[in-house]
């Protein structure tokens, strides 16, 4: 998706809480020191957290960036903002988790 303010070399995907949109939008992996580095932000309608990942190549930084986001965005859950996150209706959001980690596990701290 391109526009003000947005890469065409980016992804994004849209999920909602409670009928808002909540955006996941991830950059491309880029070279960091000897490893790599993948940011991604996530933005709902009162704020947004910016965060990222590293790894030893390029896939490991994306992979574990989009751990990372799945992890924030099911920590949405339980904030001032009501309902679950969804993605397609549904609460599964389509995105990795670290291994031997299920959805249903995450308990974020309140």
């Amino acid at each position: 998706m391109t526009g003000a303010g947005r890469s065409a070399s980016a992804f994004e995907r849209r999920f909602e809480i409670a009928g808002d949109p909540v955006y996941l939008r991830l950059e491309p992996p880029e070279p960091w020191d000897k490893d790599f580095i993948c940011r991604y932000t996530i933005t709902w309608p009162d704020g947004a957290h910016a965060g990222h990942a590293g790894g030893v190549d390029g896939l490991q930084a994306l992979q574990l960036a989009l751990q990372g986001a799945h992890l924030n965005l099911l920590g949405l859950r339980g904030t001032q903002l009501e309902g679950p996150v969804t993605w397609l209706g549904s609460v599964d959001l389509g995105l990795p988790l670290p291994a031997g980690m299920a959805s249903g596990e995450f308990r974020p701290e309140r």
